[in-house]
């Protein structure tokens, strides 16, 4: 989970399934649910949505965060100022690895926007083997709750592309 606050102008939709971002395959391979699609952005960036339009995550190159641990926090507070969060609370969501032993870093963003509570998480994905990227999605908690377990096994699917 992670917040999307960048505008993006889609260079072209792809299928669900595996993928390598960034495009020259630098970073991470993942894994899209079936009806997922993905379009990349003219800047590098990809949009992954779910089949039912209601959710997203974006995943940035590592050119955009020249030092990922200071803009972590920076992009983390900006996405919830333009978001117009109040209460915006953040906490540090530690450092985790998946089972291809690709580590997630994260911020977690939890804030209101009129009665809806929402949260996001911006998060820098680094692999085994590779170039790190950046990952953010933003979401009012009960769209999050509704793709819980498809982001479940997305995050899982990250890893070093071969």
């Amino acid at each position: 989970m992670a917040l999307a606050c960048l505008a993006f102008g889609a260079a072209g939709a792809l299928r669900a399934g595996d993928l390598q971002f960034p495009a020259d395959g630098s970073a991470i391979a993942l894994t899209l649910p079936d009806g997922w699609t993905s379009a990349e952005d003219k800047d590098g960036s990809l949009k992954c949505t779910s089949a039912d339009g209601e959710f997203s995550f974006e995943l940035f190159p590592s050119k955009i965060l020249h030092d990922p641990k200071a803009n972590l926090a920076e992009v983390a507070q900006s996405l919830a100022e333009a978001a117009g969060l109040a209460e915006v609370k953040t906490q540090d969501g530690g450092e985790k690895a998946n089972p291809h032993g690709t580590k997630i870093t994260g911020i977690i963003v939890i804030g209101r926007k009129g009665d809806d509570a929402y949260a996001g998480v911006v998060s820098i994905i680094t692999p085994s083997a590779g170039d790190f990227c950046a990952f953010q999605c933003f979401g009012t908690k009960s769209t999050l709750l509704v793709h819980s377990k498809e982001m479940a096994r997305i995050t899982a699917s990250f890893r070093a592309v071969k």
